[in-house]
């Protein structure tokens, strides 16, 4: 049940995704602020905040206990850390049962959060002073804005890279990182073939979720190599040229390189296996080094992160950074001044600083890049930005095309554990993504991101 209780500023107290809560209108339940002279009273407010993120939450814990404590508009936050792999359904049943966050870190926003009326737009609390401090990432479409609307701004962005275990290296008498992908195949049979004994195997990508695992690996390959599944110039898809690349992790499958139960490994168990030594090799993305900063015990593993390979050894095109996006405001909060007033402080310079100072990430903003220390966490230098990583053109989002039959990553997986062959599924798969692509376009679901004249290369910084 909603309230409304007044006193100087009108304010509706937030619901929880648990239980909804009331503050009531009496005096002693207000906070004291001095302002110009004068003693004002500000109605004491509970904002929730969700995340899937579990990686920095020992930093962000202290960060919203700083706030909380520190505040001078009577908020208090509840910062709930939820489960990555339910987190969509967990929000969409929030939203139905009106106990929606009004703060929750979130993905998919062309797709998901805009055609479903779950975000605000922030462009009313634009100052010009922001735009400056952003310049160019203050707006990337599909990432934090659609239409023109910005509904996030960025902390981090993600660079993706190789893991490699350099023990298990020197053991298989390798001297550096794969190059290339039939190098990977190599030298994932190599440190399977000399760790037998611990049980230790060359390669290793966490399946239970296709569409992260191939997204952070296979796709990246093929953007160092030159090319996306949708291509600029046709305004089509095309998964013709990830054939050598599956074909590679396919070969590492038959050939008994990949760590057992890869078909459903989910990420967290992957790197235990890591830090215990039984991996020799995978990719993902830049938050990898602050999981294994925060393991308790740590991990007596020496590794390090390497640039992705490509097809032949040439980096024809950047890798892409991704995730220039951070935190909603729910459309659906009865507290936006304040859920903004949160946000300004969490966006600040003082906290982005130590996010990227304590290696949570890779802190894209210019002002904290000049105010931060190198970061000690092992492996997270690795993953800072180079001439071979960008940020690429938008294009279609797939999420919000009406695909008929399996995705790619999920065909892409079957193939990998040979249930079925590229060759038998490549001209299907792009009739089944074009058709629906040209559906998407002339009902509006998604926009035509055709740039005729694109070429990849151009986005490495000479």
């Amino acid at each position: 049940m909603k309230r409304k209780c007044i006193r100087f500023l009108t304010q509706v107290l937030a619901f929880s995704i648990t239980a909804t809560l009331l503050v009531g209108c009496g005096s002693s339940n207000g906070k004291a602020v001095k302002s110009s002279g004068q003693t004002s009273t500000v109605t004491p407010v509970k904002l929730t905040w969700w995340t899937f993120q579990n990686s920095d939450s020992v930093y962000m814990k202290a960060m919203v206990a700083k706030y909380n404590k520190e505040n001078k508009v009577g908020v208090t936050i509840d910062y709930v850390v939820q489960s990555s792999n339910n987190f969509r359904q967990a929000l969409d049943l929030a939203y139905q049962s009106n106990q929606a966050p009004d703060i929750f870190t979130g993905q998919d926003i062309a797709s998901y959060y805009v055609p479903k009326d779950q975000i605000e737009p922030l462009d009313k609390y634009i100052t010009p002073e922001m735009k400056t401090r952003y310049g160019k990432m203050l707006y990337s479409e599909g990432d934090n804005g659609v239409d023109k609307k910005i509904y996030s701004l960025i902390n981090t962005g993600i660079t993706y890279r190789l893991m490699y275990n350099k023990d298990l290296f020197k053991k298989a008498g390798i001297d550096g990182p794969p190059k290339t992908v039939n190098e990977m195949v190599e030298y994932a049979k190599k440190i399977t073939e000399v760790g037998k004994a611990d049980k230790a195997y060359g390669f290793a990508i966490n399946m239970k979720n296709t569409q992260t695992s191939i997204e952070r690996s296979i796709n990246v390959i093929g953007m160092k190599s030159g090319f996306r599944n949708y291509d600029y110039k046709t305004g089509l898809f095309d998964f013709s040229p990830y054939k050598p690349i599956v074909q590679a992790f396919a070969s590492m499958a038959k050939e008994g390189s990949m760590f057992p139960g890869y078909e459903s490994l989910d990420i967290d168990p992957m790197r235990t296996q890591f830090a215990q030594g039984k991996i020799g090799m995978y990719l993902s993305g830049a938050w990898e080094p602050s999981w294994y900063d925060a393991l308790s015990p740590k991990s007596k593993v020496d590794y390090a992160a390497a640039p992705v390979p490509t097809i032949d050894g040439t980096v024809k095109a950047p890798a892409y950074i991704s995730g220039l996006r951070w935190l909603f405001m729910s459309s659906k909060s009865d507290n936006k001044d304040q859920v903004w007033d949160v946000m300004k402080f969490f966006y600040s310079d003082e906290v982005q600083t130590g996010y990227n100072e304590k290696g949570l990430g890779v802190v894209m903003v210019p002002t904290v890049l000049a105010k931060s220390k190198p970061s000690t966490v092992k492996a997270m230098s690795d993953f800072l930005p180079t001439k071979d990583d960008a940020i690429y053109p938008s294009i279609p989002n797939v999420r919000a095309l009406k695909i008929e039959g399996s995705p790619f990553n999920d065909i892409f997986a079957n193939i990998i554990t040979g249930g079925t062959t590229f060759d038998k599924e490549i001209g299907g798969l792009n009739k089944k993504y074009n058709d629906a692509l040209q559906d998407g376009i002339k009902s509006g679901a998604v926009k035509d991101y055709k740039i005729p004249d694109f070429e990849p290369s151009s986005l490495i910084v000479k």
